[in-house]
């Protein structure tokens, strides 16, 4: 690889990925969905002043209501749902909640999205 291909993957690809989408799987106890599109943001504080991500632990995830399906019905987001999504070759699993300030999950101002809050937690 090029050093050209190295700074793409490192600092583009995360960005076309946080805008156009990425494929995770929601669980809810047993039941699993997988193939779900979702995009994400960085809360605030994961930023540092020039822009660069620090250590993930937390994300918020942009679903869209009829893509949030459990069981084989769309369905509200819960607490301690299960958001897993492959980051740089590796699973890692998010947990459904609240921040400190904000509820763990909200309808988007569009009516057609969930806005989830997650903490890394695998």
């Amino acid at each position: 690889m090029s050093i050209l291909d190295d700074v793409f993957q490192t600092y583009a690809m995360p960005t076309l990925l946080q805008w156009f989408g990425v494929t995770v799987s929601l669980k809810r106890g047993p039941r699993e969905t997988t193939g779900v599109t979702a995009t994400w943001m960085r809360p605030p504080e994961e930023i540092d002043l020039e822009g660069m991500p620090l250590k993930i632990t937390h994300r918020v995830y942009r679903i869209a209501v009829d893509a949030y399906v459990v069981n084989g019905e769309a369905a509200e987001p819960r607490r301690a749902d299960l958001i897993t999504e492959t980051i740089n070759g590796v699973a890692t699993m998010f947990e459904v909640l609240p921040t400190e300030r904000m509820p763990a999950f909200e309808r988007d101002g569009d009516g057609y999205h969930w806005v989830i809050r997650v903490k890394k937690v695998g």
